[in-house]
């Protein structure tokens, strides 16, 4: 077994040294077992297990999502684990897909606003704009 410092998992992951330590404290990571100075010390199982998790929160996982499939990861088969995963990332992509709708919808809305805004609908107008304004598009009382 190979024993890495907090530094070391932090370079070999990729995931800051504080963020290990969050995620030690939320219970995503089994509390670490300490060198004689006091050290955190980080086997090859805490390296899998943070790779995990940083590659799912990297896809949008939750923190409870993570701990969630850290735990299937650690307790359950392959085979089982895989299956797991398949209907997570379903509902995942289903989320995603909502989302870009979304946010196609307020691409759309911004895009006919910032048209709107750029005619010159109000003119000179010297009211303030609450008073003369109904909406964003300042399009005049």
């Amino acid at each position: 077994m190979t024993t890495k410092t907090i530094g070391a998992l932090a370079d070999a992951t990729g995931v800051a040294a504080k963020t290990i330590r969050f995620y030690e404290e939320k219970g995503l990571l089994p509390p670490a077992r300490r060198s004689g100075a006091g050290y955190r010390l980080y086997g090859d199982a805490d390296l899998r297990r943070l790779r995990l998790i940083r590659q799912a929160r990297t896809l949008g996982f939750t923190l409870a999502e993570a701990k969630r499939l850290v735990r299937l990861a650690e307790h359950e088969p392959c085979a089982s684990f895989q299956g797991e995963l398949a209907r997570d990332v379903a509902q995942k992509l289903i989320a995603v897909d909502r989302l870009l709708a979304d946010l196609e919808r307020t691409r759309t809305e911004l895009t006919a606003l910032s048209g709107r805004l750029s005619s010159e609908a109000c003119g000179d107008c010297q009211e303030p704009a609450l008073q003369c304004c109904t909406s964003l598009d300042c399009s005049g009382a």
